[in-house]
């Protein structure tokens, strides 16, 4: 539930209250049978509430100041009851507090030339509450390195406050171009021990080539720092990492075409350092408690790049009907341990299409996505002598992310109506995601079999992303 109540004081100062409160309950039973149990039950709630003040003090000079209060709880049990693979269970709870000032001002000093500044101040205060075991047998107890007993205990109690304060400045030049200059200052105090502060410069260039081209380049510093929500115990992990560090370069070139279509094209790169350790699952990321599965292995790059070049074109006529498409190359490599690895997103190859009919009453539309299928990591069965030279099987992962999945393909589409009621605007929608119910791989499932002549082997089955998915929903607005 959304509301919000604005008065206006006068043509240059209006207020606004506005408050969110958001509630989930989820229960997933993916078996029920005592032997096979496995089910996740979260309660998730959320409120904030935020006034805004708008002011004009003068033509030139404007400012907006927001005072905000959020509050955030989840609790999660989840259980696993299956002796053929393994035994688990989570006692999740967490709760997070926060309480922040933020003020933004604009001064257009003249024609030319324009100011902004502003500064972020928040105090926040969470709670962890985290406990988790797991044991493991048959193929999952099979895997080298990983152990037959896992548990996990985590309570923290973080606190401490985020300051922010930029500056950016917006010069036009040489007719109808443009430079912009920014500087941010961050600092967080609720990461200690590793808490730090960072200095983030920006800089971009508009320039027109002609009455329809538009040459446009950036260059920026950006620091992504943990937040008191982010605090990664379901992994053991007790200590906040220190902010992460990407610089992105961004060059692109925009035309406009007389018959009001576009088109663009963009190269990007952007390189990244400081990482914070991440945790992935090898062979399948959709299971129900990924952090207690047997193939949860720890990745820590020290670099990663994400590079590439996207065009796109779009259609948008006088009439009710618009289409657009675009094409993405690109390529996204963490370094670990002075090896290159694609990450578990990266995609070479992405081609996205969408089509729209927008009336007074009706909107649709369709949008097909077609894209590389993301790396995968294989599993092998290797036969190996215990300590008393006894033959025994293990399974080891190969290289980590060495292959790929086929080819993802999705076509989703929506309707919507709007309806004239007495009090308010009413709208309903009717969506397919999938429509067409491809199965597009996503997981890989190993199990240990016997062939014809009685040897072990290991045996593949792959799992799907969503296959066709209904929704329909309903939205009053008064």
């Amino acid at each position: 539930m959304f509301g919000q109540i604005s008065v206006n004081f006068s043509p240059d100062t209006q207020l606004s209250a506005n408050w969110l409160f958001a509630q989930d309950d989820v229960l997933i039973v993916l078996e029920s049978a005592p032997d096979e149990l496995e089910q996740s039950k979260s309660n998730t709630r959320n409120a904030q509430f935020w006034t805004r003040l708008d002011n004009r003090w003068t033509e030139a000079l404007s400012s907006t100041s927001v005072l905000s209060i959020g509050s955030f709880r989840n609790n999660r049990i989840a259980n696993t009851g299956d002796e053929q693979k393994f035994v688990s269970e989570v006692d999740d709870k967490r709760r997070v507090d926060q309480f922040g000032l933020r003020q933004d001002w604009t001064w257009g000093i003249s024609d030319r030339h324009q100011l902004q500044w502003g500064f972020k101040i928040e105090h926040s205060k969470a709670v962890y509450d985290y406990q988790s075991a797991a044991e493991y047998f048959g193929l999952s107890a099979l895997l080298v390195g990983a152990p037959n007993l896992r548990s996990n205990t985590v309570a923290a109690k973080p606190n401490g406050e985020s300051y922010a304060l930029y500056l950016s400045e917006r010069w036009k030049f040489a007719g109808h171009s443009f430079l912009e200059t920014g500087l941010r200052w961050d600092r967080q105090t609720y990461t200690a021990p590793n808490s730090d502060s960072q200095l983030s410069p920006r800089i971009s260039v508009f320039h027109p080539l002609s009455s329809s081209t538009d040459l446009r380049f950036s260059w920026g510093r950006y620091y992504q720092s943990q937040g008191i929500n982010e605090l990664q115990v379901e992994d053991g992990i007790s200590d906040f990492s220190r902010a992460q560090r990407a610089d992105h370069i961004i060059a692109g070139l925009y035309h406009r075409f007389r018959s009001g279509n576009s088109l663009r094209l963009e190269a990007f790169q952007k390189d990244m350092s400081r990482l914070r350790p991440r945790f992935e699952n090898l062979f399948n990321p959709l299971t129900l408690i990924p952090e207690l599965a047997a193939d949860r292995v720890k990745i820590s790059p020290s670099k990663a790049r994400a590079r590439g070049i996207e065009i796109s074109f779009n259609h948008s006529g006088p009439g009710p009907f618009s289409w657009w498409t675009s094409y993405t190359f690109s390529s996204v490599t963490d370094t670990v341990n002075g090896k290159k690895r694609s990450r578990s997103w990266d995609q070479r190859h992405s081609w996205l299409a969408g089509v729209s009919f927008s009336t007074e009453k009706w909107e649709a539309g369709m949008v097909a996505n077609v894209r590389t299928g993301w790396p995968q990591t294989k599993l092998l069965l290797v036969e190996n002598l215990d300590i008393d030279g006894e033959s025994q099987l293990e399974t080891v992962t190969g290289p980590r992310n060495a292959s790929r999945y086929k080819v993802f393909a999705t076509l989703d589409a929506r309707i919507s109506r709007k309806f004239a009621v007495k009090h308010g605007k009413l709208s309903a929608f009717f969506e397919l995601t999938n429509a067409t119910n491809r199965r597009n791989k996503c997981c890989s499932d190993y199990e240990i079999n016997e062939d014809r002549d009685g040897n072990a082997i290991l045996d593949l089955s792959k799992d799907n992303w969503l296959p066709l998915l209904p929704a329909v929903g309903i939205l009053w607005e008064f």
